[in-house]
């Protein structure tokens, strides 16, 4: 479990880093932060505190299937967030 946990950390490391650079080159701020837990709740979670006014999220696609059996987290997002929520299909998503 110890190297699972390390070996996460380092991809969310060359991860943000990635992210942060694209950010930049764009003229934008951002901030990253990874949290355990439930990932949809603690989306919703982390958006409330923060006074969110729009969560960004990718979306894998699924199966239909499987979204109805587990759930969607980008579906769960969007049906209880406060705030606003945009769905980016992964194959959009330049990373």
């Amino acid at each position: 479990i110890a190297s699972e946990k390390e070996a996460a950390e380092k991809y969310l490391t060359r991860l943000k880093a990635e992210i942060e650079t694209a950010a930049h080159g764009a003229g934008v701020t951002i901030s990253c932060e990874a949290r355990s837990g439930h990932p949809g709740k603690t989306i919703l979670a982390y958006a409330e505190e923060g006074g969110s006014d729009l969560i960004v999220l990718g979306s894998r696609g699924h199966s239909e299937l499987w979204g109805r059996i587990m759930g969607h987290t980008a579906d769960r997002v969007s049906e209880n967030a406060h705030c606003d929520v945009l769905i980016v299909r992964a194959d959009d998503l330049p990373i």
